[in-house]
Protein backbone atom coordinates (compact mmCIF):
# COMPACT_ATOMS: atom_id res chain seq x y z
CA UNK A 1 0.00 0.00 0.00
CA UNK A 2 1.39 3.19 -0.80
CA UNK A 3 1.61 6.07 1.74
CA UNK A 4 0.09 9.11 1.36
CA UNK A 5 1.64 12.24 2.44
CA UNK A 6 0.51 13.86 5.62
CA UNK A 7 -2.09 15.96 5.99
CA UNK A 8 -1.67 18.77 8.19
CA UNK A 9 -4.71 21.28 10.24
CA UNK A 10 -4.38 23.96 12.91
CA UNK A 11 -5.46 22.88 16.40
CA UNK A 12 -4.60 26.24 17.96
CA UNK A 13 -4.01 29.87 16.65
CA UNK A 14 -3.38 32.46 18.61
CA UNK A 15 -2.39 36.26 18.05
CA UNK A 16 1.24 37.20 18.53
CA UNK A 17 2.71 39.62 20.77
CA UNK A 18 4.65 40.99 18.32
CA UNK A 19 5.76 40.36 14.57
CA UNK A 20 9.39 40.13 14.00
CA UNK A 21 10.76 42.28 10.76
CA UNK A 22 11.99 38.90 9.38
CA UNK A 23 8.48 37.55 9.07
CA UNK A 24 7.03 40.35 7.01
CA UNK A 25 7.64 39.04 3.87
CA UNK A 26 6.29 35.71 4.50
CA UNK A 27 3.41 36.94 6.34
CA UNK A 28 1.12 36.73 3.29
CA UNK A 29 2.03 33.22 2.60
CA UNK A 30 1.50 32.05 6.79
CA UNK A 31 -2.10 33.60 6.92
CA UNK A 32 -2.80 32.19 3.86
CA UNK A 33 -2.10 28.98 5.09
CA UNK A 34 -3.58 29.29 8.00
CA UNK A 35 -7.04 30.48 6.35
CA UNK A 36 -7.26 27.08 4.31
CA UNK A 37 -6.40 24.88 7.23
CA UNK A 38 -9.34 26.75 8.88
CA UNK A 39 -11.63 25.06 6.28
CA UNK A 40 -10.31 21.24 6.48
CA UNK A 41 -7.31 19.60 6.47
CA UNK A 42 -4.62 19.71 3.53
CA UNK A 43 -1.61 17.83 2.18
CA UNK A 44 1.44 20.04 1.87
CA UNK A 45 1.52 20.10 -1.81
CA UNK A 46 -2.17 21.31 -1.68
CA UNK A 47 -1.39 24.13 1.04
CA UNK A 48 1.78 25.51 -1.81
CA UNK A 49 -0.56 25.44 -4.77
CA UNK A 50 -3.26 27.15 -2.52
CA UNK A 51 -0.73 29.97 -1.52
CA UNK A 52 0.37 30.29 -5.01
CA UNK A 53 -2.96 31.18 -6.04
CA UNK A 54 -4.22 33.48 -3.43
CA UNK A 55 -1.00 34.71 -2.93
CA UNK A 56 1.15 35.02 -5.88
CA UNK A 57 2.09 32.72 -8.58
CA UNK A 58 6.17 33.32 -7.53
CA UNK A 59 4.94 32.86 -3.68
CA UNK A 60 7.03 29.75 -3.51
CA UNK A 61 9.47 29.02 -5.97
CA UNK A 62 8.78 26.54 -9.01
CA UNK A 63 12.16 24.61 -7.50
CA UNK A 64 10.23 21.75 -5.64
CA UNK A 65 13.37 21.46 -2.69
CA UNK A 66 13.09 25.25 -2.53
CA UNK A 67 8.92 25.09 -2.48
CA UNK A 68 9.55 22.62 0.55
CA UNK A 69 12.27 24.42 2.57
CA UNK A 70 9.71 28.10 2.38
CA UNK A 71 6.96 25.83 3.64
CA UNK A 72 8.78 24.78 6.56
CA UNK A 73 10.00 28.01 7.29
CA UNK A 74 6.28 29.20 7.34
CA UNK A 75 5.18 26.28 9.63
CA UNK A 76 7.67 27.42 12.38
CA UNK A 77 7.12 30.74 11.79
CA UNK A 78 3.18 29.98 12.28
CA UNK A 79 4.64 27.24 15.12
CA UNK A 80 6.64 30.81 16.51
CA UNK A 81 4.72 33.83 16.19
CA UNK A 82 1.17 32.49 16.41
CA UNK A 83 1.48 29.58 18.48
CA UNK A 84 0.38 27.40 15.86
CA UNK A 85 0.33 23.84 16.99
CA UNK A 86 0.35 21.13 14.16
CA UNK A 87 -0.60 17.62 13.61
CA UNK A 88 -0.12 15.45 11.47
CA UNK A 89 -2.44 12.98 9.75
CA UNK A 90 -0.90 9.72 8.15
CA UNK A 91 -3.27 7.73 7.78
CA UNK A 92 -7.07 8.80 6.22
Amino acid sequence: MKARPPKFCVTGFLFPHRVASRFCCSLPRCLAIARRLMRAPASGQDLIAFVRRQVDAEAYSRNPSAARRAFKRDRQHLRDEFDVRWEYDLVE
